[in-house]
């Protein structure tokens, strides 16, 4: 005989966490198998979102969220400067030119100084990737709504042109982050079919200030 759906036992649970993640549950009936259809999260830091049969884990996600950091220089000059490698978003630049000339900020797209020449020097110089010129004794800033991704990482130098070697002093701050998407959060959808007479749970399992979780089925 074949089992028909009753909708008006579908059902859905929400639960906010702050420090110490967060667990929806659907409580346990006797003789009641509950069908998992949908299971979501997130968290602000590294976890995990677990969907568990009564104590048995049954499916389990990663959760990463980028980590966004703000670098200051305030001697940037002519010394080619790694600021990270690998995957890199910029969200800000701000200068100030504290020379009476102007000066310009080469951003490149490497994972080491060595892998960037800012002169030919028997060679060819490297492609600077993203310049910001700055007059004497100006400030300069920039934020990027879509914020400028390079994959291998990020090299600075400040230099008094862009296809010079000699370096400007300038103070600057950097904001960037360190991941191009955030997967801090999860959203799937399935059939979870749970052993009768179990509660059904969705784990968050840790945050620092703030995490979610749902949990959605039928009961049958």
């Amino acid at each position: 005989m074949a089992t028909q759906i009753d909708l008006n036992k579908a059902w859905s649970e929400t639960t906010a966490g702050t420090g110490s993640g967060a667990t929806a549950t659907h409580a346990a009936a006797s003789g009641v198998s509950h069908v998992v259809t949908h299971i979501s999260g997130h968290s602000d830091k590294d976890a995990t979102l677990q969907l568990k049969d009564g104590s048995t884990v049954i499916g389990e996600w990663s959760l990463s969220p980028p980590f966004s950091f703000l670098h200051f220089d305030d001697d940037a000059a002519g010394t080619k400067v790694l600021l990270r490698a690998g995957d890199t978003l910029i969200n800000s630049i701000d200068i100030h030119n504290v020379t009476a000339a102007d000066a310009f900020l080469l951003l490149f797209d490497a994972a080491d100084t060595g892998d960037v020449n800012l002169v030919a020097n028997g060679g060819s110089a490297t492609a600077r990737n993203y310049v910001i010129p700055a007059t004497a004794n100006a400030t300069v800033g920039r934020s990027f709504s879509v914020p400028l991704f390079f994959t291998l990482g990020v090299v600075y130098a400040s230099v008094t042109a862009t296809d010079g070697e000699t370096g400007a002093a300038q103070d600057l701050s950097i904001g960037y982050s360190t991941a191009k998407h955030s997967a801090s959060e999860t959203s799937q959808s399935g059939l979870w079919a749970c052993t009768p007479g179990n509660a059904v749970n969705a784990v968050i399992s840790s945050s620092t200030s703030d995490c979610q979780v749902n949990i959605a089925g039928f009961s049958i």
